[in-house]
C-alpha cells in the first residue's frame, strides 16, 4: 500500500522539487529544517540546541520544550504527502522506522532530502554514538562531544560511590505490567544503569528485553522492585497486590519504586536522570 501511494505521489514530489529549483529555493545549511521520527532523537536534538529548527516529530515526542508549533506525524503509518509538504532539509530517523526492511523515506531521499538513520541503542556507548551521529548531521559536533563528556563525568562520579558499596542488592525492573510482564536482561542500557549504581539485575543472565514468568521473579526474590510503568492507575500498588508475590523481600519491606518512564526507556542523554533516580531508590543511604 505504501509503495502504491509512493508511486502515485512521485509526480507531486517531483513537481515540488522542480518548483524549488525553479524558484531557486536554497536550503539554509546554517539552519536546516529538521524532522525527528522517534522521541530519543527529538530529545537529543533539543539538547544540541536546534529545537527551533524542528518542524515535525513523531506522536510520542514531548513538544513542551519546543517554542514553535510542529507537525505531528505517525511514522508507522506514514502520510508521505504531509511529509513532502513540510519541506524538510533533513530527517533524523531510526533504523526502527524500516519496517520489514523497507525504507519508508526512499522517495524523499531520491528527491534530495538528507535522511540519517540512527542505529538502535542497546548500551550507554550506543547512546554516545547516537548523540555523535545526530550532532554531526545537524552541524553540532562540538555540542555533541560536550553532552557526551558531561554524561561520562556524571557516570564516573556515580561509579566512585558504587565502588564503596559492599552489599549488592538484587533488583527487578518491570517495564510492562501483568498480565504481559516484560523486563530487561543483559545487553540493554537499563541493565547497565542498575549495575552502574552498584546493584545486580536479577535477570542479568538473560539477554535483551523479554517476558519472564511470575514464578521466576518470585524464586529470584529481589530486594528492590523498580517499575517505569506510568499508564496504570497505581503501578506500585498493583505490583504489591499480586497473588503469591507477598513472599518477595521487596514486597515485604515496601521497597517498590516508580521511576520516570521516559528517562529510563528512551536512549538519550536523559538516561543520566534515570541513573540518579535508580541510585537513590536502591541505595538512598549512599546517593541522597
Amino acid at each position: 500500500m505504501i509503495k502504491k501511494f509512493t508511486f502515485l505521489l512521485l509526480p507531486i514530489l517531483m513537481l515540488i522539487v522542480g518548483c524549488a529549483k525553479l524558484d531557486n529555493r536554497a536550503v539554509n545549511l546554517s539552519a536546516p529544517k529538521i524532522i525527528s521520527t522517534i522521541p530519543s532523537n527529538t530529545e537529543i536534538l533539543i539538547e544540541l540546541g536546534v529545537a527551533n529548527q524542528i518542524i515535525a516529530v513523531d506522536q510520542y515526542s514531548l513538544t513542551e520544550q519546543l517554542d514553535q508549533e510542529v507537525l505531528i506525524l505517525d511514522f508507522f503509518n506514514l502520510d508521505l504527502e504531509a511529509l513532502i509538504m513540510a519541506e524538510p532539509d533533513i530527517i533524523i530517523a531510526s533504523v526502527d522506522n524500516k519496517i520489514g526492511g523497507t525504507d519508508p523515506f526512499l522517495s524523499i531521499k531520491e528527491a534530495g532530502v538528507e535522511v540519517v538513520y540512527v542505529p538502535t541503542a542497546t548500551s550507554i556507548n550506543d547512546i554516545y554514538q547516537s548523540i555523535e551521529i545526530i550532532g554531526e548531521a545537524v552541524d553540532k559536533a562540538d555540542e555533541a562531544k560536550d553532552i557526551i563528556q558531561k554524561m561520562k563525568t556524571e557516570i564516573v562520579e556515580i561509579k566512585k560511590i558504587a565502588e564503596t558499596i559492599t552489599t549488592k542488592k538484587e533488583v527487578y525492573l518491570e517495564i510492562s505490567p501483568a498480565p504481559y510482564i516484560y523486563t530487561t536482561g543483559r545487553n540493554t542500557f537499563q541493565n547497565e544503569l542498575i549495575e552502574t549504581v552498584g546493584a545486580k539485575n536479577i535477570f542479568s543472565t538473560e539477554s535483551g528485553w523479554f517476558s519472564p514468568n511470575e514464578e521466576a521473579i518470585i524464586d529470584k526474590n529481589p530486594d528492590i522492585i523498580l517499575t517505569n510503568v506510568d499508564f496504570t492507575e497505581d503501578p506500585i500498588e498493583e505490583i504489591k497486590s499480586r497473588s503469591n508475590w507477598s513472599s518477595i523481600e521487596a514486597i515485604k519491606n515496601h521497597k517498590v519504586y516508580l521511576i520516570n518512564s521516559n528517562f529510563s526507556s528512551r536512549p538519550s542523554q536523559n538516561i543520566i536522570k534515570a541513573l540518579k533516580e535508580i541510585a537513590v531508590a536502591i541505595y538512598p543511604e549512599y546517593y541522597e
